[in-house]
């Protein structure tokens, strides 16, 4: 009988020893980013920062996005997280959420969100795409603030920048200057390049337009600067679906792209 239960004994915790084994390659992707696979936050749940975008502030890096956890596409959130290193991630909290603001809630469609920080002032500022309850017909921008990256940020106002129609957009700094990128036709046909004023929170001019004759026919900016060159990077328009991103460069914002 003492047999018997020493062979159980031993039978057990070589089945655990096995079995630690087998689950230590998994439990080491945590401690990756795989591309193509989920992003798992301290909670153990899913990231969900969609159309978002990552700034390093102080010692960490911060994350934020749209929560599509609900596969929604109306408005629920602006979720951000923290790291240290760009593989943990902590959730911080909703610096935006749909109870914000009356304009936020109910089917509300927001998209694009974009942070940044004025220097002249020190608050930060959201920029959004902006459609209301009337997707996608009200094209308009939107912003709200707040006096630290991970506050609550109040809504503030939404409108067609200088007039414009409006839909994806993004952000670009430089020396202290900031811009909105935005597609601006409804047709998606269009697309323009506007300055803010220093404090980040007001339009002053548009100081680009292109259209689809010259290919500028798309959705989700994005911008960088490599020396002396800027490189403008877009996606064609097939909403969710998967296509060859283009790109065009120029020597000065408001110049010739290519």
């Amino acid at each position: 009988m003492i047999l018997r239960l020493l062979f159980r004994a031993i039978r057990s915790r070589t089945i655990l020893l096995s079995a630690l084994v087998l689950m230590a390659p998994a439990m080491a992707c945590r401690d990756a980013v795989i591309p193509g696979g989920d992003w798992i936050d301290d909670r153990g749940k899913v990231v969900s920062a969609s159309e978002g975008g990552i700034i390093r502030y102080g010692n960490s890096w911060y994350m934020w996005g749209m929560d599509r956890s609900k596969d929604n596409s109306t408005f629920e959130a602006l979720v951000l997280y923290k790291s240290k290193d760009l593989v943990h991630w902590t959730f911080v909290k909703q610096i935006l959420k749909k109870t914000s603001d009356p304009l936020l809630d109910n089917g509300v469609v927001v998209e694009r969100a974009k942070l940044l920080q004025s220097p002249a002032t020190g608050k930060w500022v959201i920029w959004m795409h902006y459609e209301g309850h009337n997707a996608y017909n009200q094209c308009e921008v939107a912003y709200a603030t707040a006096d630290s990256i991970d506050g609550d940020f109040v809504f503030k106002d939404h409108y067609r920048p200088l007039g414009i129609p409006s839909r994806d957009i993004n952000i670009y700094q430089e020396n202290g200057k900031a811009y909105i990128l935005a597609t601006t036709s409804m047709d998606n046909s269009t697309i323009n390049i506007f300055t803010l004023d220093s404090t980040y929170t007001r339009i002053v001019q548009n100081i680009f337009t292109g259209n689809a004759s010259d290919n500028f026919n798309c959705e989700g900016h994005a911008l960088v600067k490599s020396g002396d060159t800027y490189y403008w990077l877009m996606s064609w328009c097939t909403w969710w679906y998967f296509n060859d991103n283009h790109y065009y460069t120029s020597k000065s914002l408001t110049g010739s792209w290519t």
